[in-house]
């Protein structure tokens, strides 16, 4: 069933599976006569100025840092400190009596806290489980925004308090399909914690709904129901200040549906907790959506030419195949936005393409003391020299002297070092240019020789590099991406994806500028 869990999903499916949800989700609330509009949710997308800035790198703070600012500077919403600290408990504290409802001890949980928002390595051997439920806890509750985030409050409790209990788990999983990745993923990493957690709560007396009552103010945040004040009437009793009969029977039916709203808030919580194996699965009635999306887009010249498959790929075919690659690659210039980057000497540039893959494609560019051709052979061959995500990497077979089919699991930014991507490509390059330029350009295919090591193959639909003479000794490298790594929609892309192409184009530069001992030594 790995494959239909939202992690797995390609931008498309996801888009797809998003605009499905919204037609449920609203036929739901017109049967139960809510009038909640739920068009708007999860269809939005922030224009691409708005990720024009990058946050600052050297800041380490994870604690009340919003989830978007984590995702631009980290890649990932999910701080690996806290990825830490769940793995921890995980490991440690299934049968802690009360854990996250006993205390632990202040000064230790604020130095602790200190340690993880300065990127110090924590040693667990030495700290209390307690302790680092708090922290754990403390940090959730220190997001700026609530973790079903402000937009959707009203979603989940509409849900828990106007729809029967028959459509509830069906209705959480539209709902959790249209948050924003960022809040998606770090629920998921807390949720299934939570799940498992309960599951042992014979030995540590912590249930779903008990754990539910100790996360609640993380989940939602709306201040009348987490502190029992009236609102506009600065938490004062309605005694207190001669409201007339008439003021107290409103305050006291406002009152009751604030009290409402919590035992809706508490039956959300617990749901996600109990269900939270499911609710980041695909919803049943929605397989075939997924699956008329679920076809991968290889490049349309590729599969034209059939190059990957054919016993007899000739110069003709790779000069051809090129041409065309860098014809896409070189010669549009129109729709290109310039991206601000932390490194003035690597120029980014993204273009937002409205087809079906849904995804932007990116240009990325830089100077590297190097010739064309040594560069275009650490490229093929000596990944492990400068791309330190790479796990394992093989020729699956060698096609002719210019190109190859190419297979590779890769940690990508972003996402769990436990759930690597694959990767099988067709590339071809050329090293006889004119001017004594190279290329390399290479996109996914399949292969009968290639055996699925992984759930998750990505879809590279183009990864492009043209490499031209700048000078004596010094080259020009342009990259062309757009790469489908699977459970992001294109918000993520956006955001983050410009950034982990300049630090990989940095990378390249930077394994050139090094000797080649203390690379190998480093690896």
């Amino acid at each position: 069933m790995e494959e239909w869990q939202l992690s797995r999903l390609f931008t498309k499916q996801l888009t797809a599976l998003r605009k499905l949800s919204v037609l449920k989700l609203t036929a739901l609330m017109d049967k139960c006569s809510s009038k909640l509009d739920v068009s708007s949710l999860g269809t939005t997308r922030k224009s691409s100025s708005q990720y024009k800035s990058f946050p600052n790198t050297s800041s380490k703070k994870v604690f009340g840092v919003s989830l978007g600012v984590l995702v631009k500077r980290d890649y990932s919403a999910v701080s690996q400190v806290i990825v830490q600290a769940v793995k921890y408990l995980r490991h440690s504290a299934m049968d802690a009596t009360g854990l996250f409802r006993k205390s632990g001890i202040q000064s230790r949980i604020q130095k602790l806290q200190d340690q993880m928002d300065q990127g110090l390595p924590v040693d667990y051997t030495n700290v209390d489980i307690y302790d680092v439920a708090d922290v754990l806890k403390r940090y959730f509750r220190e997001l700026p925004e609530c973790l079903l985030t402000d937009d959707f409050t009203s979603l989940f409790l509409t849900i828990f308090i106007s729809m029967s209990e028959d459509v509830r788990v069906s209705a959480v999983q539209r709902a959790i399909v249209l948050l924003p990745d960022a809040n998606r993923q770090v629920l998921k990493l807390l949720l299934e914690f939570l799940h498992d957690l309960s599951e042992h709560s014979s030995e540590n007396q912590m249930t779903a709904s008990n754990l539910a009552v100790c996360f609640l103010p993380s989940f939602f945040r709306p201040p009348d129901m987490t502190t029992g004040k009236s609102p506009g009437n600065n938490g004062k009793s309605p005694a207190s200040n001669g409201s007339s009969p008439q003021t107290k029977r409103v305050e006291a039916s406002s009152k009751k549906a604030e009290l409402w709203d919590y035992k809706a808030a508490l039956a959300c919580v617990t749901c996600l907790i109990s269900n939270a194996n499911e609710i980041f699965m695909v919803p049943s009635d929605s397989w075939s959506i997924v699956k008329t999306s679920s076809c991968v887009g290889h490049d349309e010249m590729l599969h034209v030419l059939g190059l990957s498959q054919r016993s007899d790929v000739t110069s003709a075919h790779i000069n051809s195949y090129i041409q065309f690659c860098l014809d896409m690659s070189l010669k549009d210039h129109s729709d290109w936005l310039t991206e601000s980057t932390t490194d003035p000497t690597i120029s980014l540039s993204v273009k937002l393409i409205h087809d079906n893959e849904c995804l932007p494609i990116w240009r990325c560019s830089t100077e590297v003391k190097a010739e064309p051709k040594a560069i275009i052979h650490r490229l093929l061959n000596e990944s492990h020299l400068w791309n330190n995500r790479v796990v394992m990497r093989h020729v699956v077979k060698t096609l002719n002297d210019n190109s190859d089919v190419f297979h590779s699991i890769v940690n990508i930014p972003g996402h769990e070092a436990d759930e690597p991507r694959e990767f099988c490509e067709f590339r071809c390059w050329r090293t006889e240019l004119p001017r004594g330029a190279c290329a390399l350009v290479s996109t996914s295919t399949d292969h009968p020789l290639v055996h699925p090591v992984c759930t998750a193959r990505a879809n590279v639909l183009a990864s492009h590099f043209f490499i031209e003479p700048f000078g004596p000794g010094v080259s020009r490298v342009l990259q062309v991406s757009r790469i489908d790594f699977r459970g992001h929609t294109v918000d993520w892309y956006v955001a983050a994806y410009g950034k982990i192409l300049v630090e990989d184009m940095n990378r390249l530069r930077s394994s050139f500028q090094r000797p080649i001992l203390e690379l190998e030594t480093n690896v």
